[in-house]
């Protein structure tokens, strides 16, 4: 199967998957991390003037929330609540803390790193981002490779387009 047939593959799953609508699941890394869109904008997001900005946001968030390292995991937390409005915000601020206070994490080896794949705005629905990322565990040598997808919620503020919801869908 070529990269171009996976991806729309995933795309009709996702569509198929957001019918039943998104779950959270449990605390973790960027990529266990998830957060409730509940903040969509008034507008629907394709009918927005800007929408290429609101893509370019999304992108810039995804590509954040996929490539982290444990050392750095606050770091990358606080890029993304800088990134972020609302309840998605606060929740990765007090994560970025939460990160900064374990001394563990800076002296595990673990990462993620991945690429923004595919991102497709539909009407009055969230937006899917695909992404294919590789998790690498302990030294290195034990990784995982996958593609995934993200329910995401976009909100333009005074300071331009900032991320309100971000999680993985499921079905």
């Amino acid at each position: 199967m070529t990269k171009r047939a996976l991806i729309s593959a995933c795309l009709l799953l996702a569509l198929a998957a957001t019918g039943c609508g998104p779950t959270t699941s449990g605390s973790g890394g960027p990529a266990e991390t998830s957060t409730t869109a509940r903040q969509a904008p008034s507008v629907p997001l394709d009918e927005q003037p800007g929408v290429g900005a609101a893509e370019q946001a999304i992108s810039r968030f995804a590509q954040t929330f996929v490539n982290w390292r444990m050392p750095t995991l606050s770091a990358t937390k606080r890029k993304l609540a800088a990134m972020a409005t609302g309840d998605l915000r606060k929740q990765l601020t007090t994560e970025a803390t939460q990160a900064a206070n374990n001394e563990a994490l800076s002296q595990t080896t673990g990462e993620n790193s991945g690429t923004v794949e595919a991102i497709t705005v539909r009407k009055d629905k969230p937006v899917i981002v695909v992404t294919h990322e590789t998790a690498k565990l302990g030294d290195g040598r034990a990784t995982q490779s996958g593609y995934f997808v993200y329910l995401v919620a976009a909100t333009r503020t005074a300071s331009g387009w900032k991320i309100s919801g971000f999680e993985p869908g499921t079905s």
